[in-house]
């Protein structure tokens, strides 16, 4: 090893990649922290990306415990509607049967 960061190894001289020796330096007090300070950093990462997906795994989890529907979703959107427009005309007629009791009280 030269000073200059060159590697003579069997009888060949050959220029050390300067990421070795110096971002992924493991030697040294400083290095550590370096180290450590960019595993943390990384995790952190990791972790912000890994919960909206943790998010949508759950979302899917809870639909595949659904019951499938046999029917197409058709059906079941206009028995909705249709059980809307039944609650809206009994509220309808309730309220015009107030109205008769107070015409004629």
């Amino acid at each position: 090893m030269t000073p200059d960061c060159m590697l003579y190894q069997s009888y060949k001289l050959q220029h050390m990649n300067p990421e070795n020796y110096t971002r992924r330096a493991y030697i040294g007090e400083t290095s550590m922290r370096q180290r450590i300070r960019k595993l943390e950093e990384k995790c952190e990462k990791l972790n912000s990306e890994r919960m909206p997906v943790q998010e949508l795994l759950e979302e899917i989890r809870q639909a595949m415990q659904m019951e499938m529907l046999k029917r197409p979703a058709e059906d079941y959107l206009g028995w909705l509607a249709d059980s809307k427009a039944i609650i809206s005309k009994e509220k309808e007629k309730g309220s015009a049967s107030g109205t008769d009791a107070e015409v004629k009280g």
